[in-house]
Order: structure tokens, then C-alpha cells, then sequence
């Protein structure tokens, strides 16, 4: 599972680069003319469940509501167009639908989670 971690993960830097430049030509680019690090991290966790982090994006931009842990109608719409992208990686067998090559979870990374010391973009963990 690690090397079609790294294979998504490498296939994933062109959906990246696609949200940078959507950061870039849209209102919630940082103000102070930085760019925008938006990075990812993707962790296969029990050799089944793929985690895929999105940090960068701002939390105007990821959440509802600043204060709240729901998603917004926009980061929704990226999480589904992330996942069906994953599910590319995937098999399904349909004699047996719980018969999958993994499961992907899609996690939009806070600003404060993003800027902690322990944050690791590219990386593909074992858990």
C-alpha cells in the first residue's frame, strides 16, 4: 500500500498545483501578497485506510463559520472531487462490495494545525 500511496501522491501534486493557482486569482489569497502553501500529506493507516491531509487553504475558506468544525459548502465540493479521485486508485469487487483495496478519508487541515512543527507535507506513513 505505501507505493500506491506514493504513486496518488505524485499524481495529486496536478490537483494541487490547480488549487494554488485557485488561490492565487481568488479573494482569499493572503492579503500580504504570500503564496499560498497548500500541501499535502497522505498516511496509510493499518495498510486499508488511506488518510489524505489538504493543509493551506484558509479557514474562511475550509469552514461554515470561524468556530465551528463544520465544512463549508466549497471544501464539501473538494472533498468529493478529491475522493473520486482516490476511488480511481481503487477496486471494488461486486460480488462483495466490503472487498476494497482501502478506504480514503479526505482531511482539510486548519491554519493552526498546518503552521505546528509537526506537520509533514508528502509524507506516506505506516500506522
Amino acid at each position: 500500500m505505501p507505493v500506491l500511496a506514493e504513486r496518488i501522491l505524485a499524481d495529486l501534486s496536478e490537483e494541487i498545483w490547480a488549487l494554488r493557482r485557485e488561490a492565487a486569482a481568488s479573494l482569499w489569497a493572503r492579503s500580504n501578497g504570500a503564496a499560498c502553501r497548500i500541501e499535502s500529506s497522505l498516511h496509510v493507516e493499518e495498510g486499508e485506510l488511506l488518510r489524505l491531509y489538504i493543509a493551506g487553504i484558509p479557514d474562511s475558506k475550509i469552514f461554515a463559520s470561524i468556530g465551528t468544525d463544520r465544512y463549508s459548502d466549497w471544501a464539501n465540493s473538494l472533498i468529493y472531487q478529491l475522493s473520486e479521485m482516490l476511488e480511481l486508485y481503487n477496486w471494488r469487487n461486486l460480488q462483495d462490495l466490503s472487498d476494497r483495496r482501502f478506504k480514503a478519508s479526505i482531511v482539510l487541515v486548519s491554519e493552526d494545525d498546518h503552521r505546528n512543527p509537526a506537520w509533514r507535507t508528502g509524507v506516506v506513513r505506516k500506522f
